[in-house]
């Protein structure tokens, strides 16, 4: 059943000096009783174990098993024939301190694939002498409420369970009493009775009572055989071997025992690996901001609908704007002679600082609209004020003028200031329609006086955004201007509407439509009209209410460019560091327990999938945390602003999850590849 032949194990140290343990060592072995190798220390008895084990390899000659040779085994076969054909004793008794005595032996049957552990355990606890005097056996026991005699017996258990062809036993009673091991050596003399045992001992006189042979060795070579001499074998295929196959349960149980062990330090790591995690994803986030996505998210959140949209155009954007809207867009532009200067026909009080949003200096910018489409074109809503909405209607001719809510306000507050200088007192929109407003130019000549003909919502709520703007005093102009309608540059608030053939029309530079309400169509509309062509990039820009609040992100971004890579490159490498810090030492913590699992007959699938099932909780549970961390930091730098400037995109989720779980596959597979380059003797002697 199982032979040496021409047996040598060379040993090479790292000073590249060698050691003969076995030298051209041939055995034959019967298939049943009680073999015991005797020999000092160093004489090659426990490497002539761990060959026949699988556990280490020879390095010439071979082990013959059923007929099969080692040399035509793959490294899977070594793990599929301890898997299979043999049990191990060992001197330490390798037991899993945080299993119950049950799950200890039932391991063996877990690696098999086999079912129905429980009864056949608690079988096997009773043969071995595990039961009290009751018949209940220890399976619900942990090692630690055990004698060593006691461990002894779960460790010959856990390598009889799974019914091995050989028991092999290093020096199982070097740690007992004479007695236990007087017990010990009889239990396993029974077991010799239908399977081959064989002990590594330096008692001669155990070896003398209980061995039916025994085979001395000094300095690598046999000095005395009691047994047969070695017949002649033929090496064909007559071994079967069994993969392991550890169940998923076991293995996320396994995989997950590694938390219980070092709760402060995964806690501390975590929550390192957290800020840093948090750290790149803010950068991240902040990199990856999409202006048009932001201002329209916040516009939709405030019910906000207008926009001007302007840049590179390609040249059939009216025609694609006119397809989304059904109607050509308003053209914006911004008169040739100067502005309307709202405050030279409404007197503003220099004591009123309560003003906020209804302060705006001038109407610097003009909306034009098309005759034949009135106000289907611009969608406008007029102001809600009106007692009677039919006064208010879009311009039609040149000189008609209408404005918006946020101007009508204006006089509503402090009256309207006709040419004579005298101040009306403005109830509501319905007062203004047939007032005038006068647009003076560089040269003070050619006045040109518009009749205000309607007044339209800019559906912007003020008390919303009041807490963001204050009123600042133009010393020059002598009039008060809000801070937020001063900037917003080309918004709604700093326009009105004129009838299509202005005179200054020629200066457009955008235009103007109105939302469709379904906030992704609007966004796939607003980026389609960006692309390239001849190596030129087409892009659009833009305008609302709200768009003055872009300016810290995008400002960050255009200037903090390289910082940001630098800063998101520092916290991507010092998480990778931590998370590589926690998992290789929780590996080394447990490198043994992994060495005896091999030696139980445990794969290298096996020892990958319960290493990657706590790095992949840690990720998991880091990933959560994160997720939910950079969300808060997003809020809270979000609160200081009017809009939601930053958010936890799908781009930032991804960039983060790919660093959290690419860190922790990258510092398990790496670690765990070089431990299991190790034979799993060397492993459990933590060489």
């Amino acid at each position: 059943m199982l032979t040496l032949r021409n047996v040598t194990k060379i040993y090479s140290s790292k000073h590249g000096s060698s050691t003969k343990a076995l030298c051209d060592v041939t055995l034959d072995f019967p298939d049943t009783g009680m073999v015991f190798l005797l020999g000092r220390s160093g004489s090659g008895k426990s490497t002539m174990l761990n060959i026949i084990g699988g556990l280490d390899t020879p390095t010439e000659g071979e082990l013959i098993v059923d007929g099969r040779s080692s040399r035509t085994f793959w490294e899977t076969d070594l793990d599929s024939y301890r898997n299979t054909y043999v049990g191990f004793v060992f001197q330490e008794y390798n037991l899993m301190d945080g299993y119950t005595v049950g799950r200890n032996v039932s391991l063996a049957l877990d690696l098999q694939g086999r079912r129905g552990a429980a009864e056949r355990v608690d079988d096997i606890l009773r043969r071995v002498g595990l039961a009290d005097r009751f018949g209940n056996t220890f399976a619900r026991r942990y090692p630690g409420e055990l004698s060593g005699g006691q461990k002894q017996r779960v460790a010959i258990a856990r390598a009889l369970v799974k019914d091995p062809k050989i028991i092999l036993a290093d020096e199982p009673t070097g740690a007992l009493d004479f007695r236990t091991g007087e017990q010990l050596y009889e239990l396993l003399k029974q077991l010799s009775a239908d399977k081959l045992v064989i002990v590594v001992t330096h008692d001669e006189d155990a070896a003398r009572k209980y061995g039916d042979r025994i085979i001395e060795l000094a300095d690598g070579e046999v000095a005395s055989d009691t047994g047969p001499q070695p017949e002649e074998r033929d090496n064909g295929d007559g071994a079967a071997f069994v993969a392991s196959r550890l169940p998923l349960r076991r293995t996320l149980a396994m995989g997950l025992a590694g938390f219980a062990a070092r709760p402060i330090r995964l806690i501390v790591s975590v929550l390192l690996s957290v800020v840093a995690l948090a750290a790149f994803g803010i950068v991240v986030t902040v990199a990856t901001v999409n202006e048009t996505d932001i201002i329209l998210g916040s516009m939709y959140e405030r019910d906000m609908r207008m926009l001007t949209v302007r840049g590179s155009y390609a040249e059939d954007t009216p025609e694609i704007v006119e397809e989304y809207i059904g109607v050509p867009p308003m053209r914006v532009y911004s008169p040739a002679n100067m502005n309307i200067h709202i405050s030279t026909d409404a007197y503003v009080p220099m004591d009123s600082f309560s003003l906020g949003l209804l302060c705006t200096g001038e109407i610097p910018y003009f909306a034009e609209l098309d005759p034949d489409y009135g106000e289907g074109d611009a969608r406008l809503t007029p102001d809600d004020r009106f007692e009677d909405a039919s006064l208010c209607r879009l311009p039609e001719k040149e000189g008609e003028i209408a404005i918006t809510d946020l101007q009508a306000s204006m006089f509503m507050e402090f009256g309207y200031r006709g040419a004579d200088g005298r101040i009306t007192e403005i109830s509501c929109p319905d007062d203004l329609i047939g007032k005038t407003l006068v647009r003076g130019t560089e040269t003070g000549l050619d006045e040109t006086v518009y009749t205000i003909c309607g007044v339209y919502s800019t559906e912007i709520d003020r008390e919303d955004v009041e807490a963001f703007d204050y009123i600042y005093n133009d010393e020059e102009e002598d009039y008060y201007a809000s801070y937020y309608t001063e900037g917003i540059g080309y918004s709604i608030m700093s326009y009105a509407f004129v009838a299509k053939g202005e005179s200054a029309s020629d200066g457009v530079f955008g235009g103007m439509i109105k939302m469709s309400g379904d906030a992704d169509r609007d966004a796939a509309f607003l980026h389609g009209l960006e692309y390239s062509e001849g190596g030129r990039n087409y892009e659009i820009r833009i305008t609302t209410p709200i768009s003055i609040f872009m300016s810290p992100p995008m400002a960050f971004r255009t200037y903090g460019a390289v910082p940001c890579a630098i800063v998101a490159a520092i916290m991507a490498v010092f998480s990778i560091l931590l998370m590589a810090s926690s998992l290789t030492a929780s590996l080394n913590m447990k490198s043994r327990k992994l060495g005896v699992l091999r030696a139980l007959g445990a794969g290298k699938p096996d020892i990958f999938a319960i290493c990657l099932v706590e790095s992949v909780a840690v990720a998991l549970l880091e990933m959560i945390l994160t997720s939910v961390a950079v969300p808060i930091m997003c809020a809270a730098f979000n609160s200081i602003f009017y809009v939601s400037l930053l958010f936890f995109g799908v781009g930032a989720f991804f960039a983060v999850f790919g660093l959290c779980f690419g860190s922790a596959a990258l510092s398990t597979v790496l670690p765990v590849a070089k431990l299991m380059r190790k034979k799993p003797v060397d492993i459990i002697a933590g060489r």
